[in-house]
């Protein structure tokens, strides 16, 4: 999720090319840091530790999006986004039937339907992308 939150953070929105893009990047970026912040707070209060950056392949992901110009910056950025909003949705299903806390799962239920539509909303955004020149 933290990845999600960084691909969609204002100063990436700047360099966003397409309308329809920013519409639904901005969208993404509320929500995801809304459920984060649900989230940081649960970890907090049992003393787990959450990322405060981005680590891995995620970093070299993110460093080509933010390298891409134009409209294929818009391209780079929503394949990215359909990506970790599709493994989001998965982790959150996944979470609200299995998750061992009752607190984690309570906010996974009730944000599993906005994650879904993060999904639905990143895909849509990268089909018009695609269509742009």
């Amino acid at each position: 999720m933290f990845f999600v939150i960084s691909l969609t953070e204002k100063k990436k929105q700047e360099s966003i090319a397409l309308a329809s893009t920013k519409k639904a990047v901005q969208k993404i970026n509320t929500d995801t840091n809304k459920i984060w912040g649900e989230l940081a707070k649960i970890a907090s209060d049992t003393n787990e530790k959450i990322p405060a950056e981005v680590t891995g392949s995620d970093k070299s992901k993110l460093s080509r999006v933010s390298k891409a110009e134009g409209n294929k910056f818009d391209k780079e950025l929503l394949k990215a986004l359909t990506k970790e909003t599709g493994d989001l949705e998965k982790w959150f299903e996944s979470a609200s039937k299995s998750s061992q806390s009752p607190e984690v799962k309570t906010v996974v239920q009730n944000w599993l339907p906005t994650v879904r539509g993060m999904a639905t909303e990143a895909s849509k955004a990268e089909k018009e992308a695609a269509k742009a020149k």
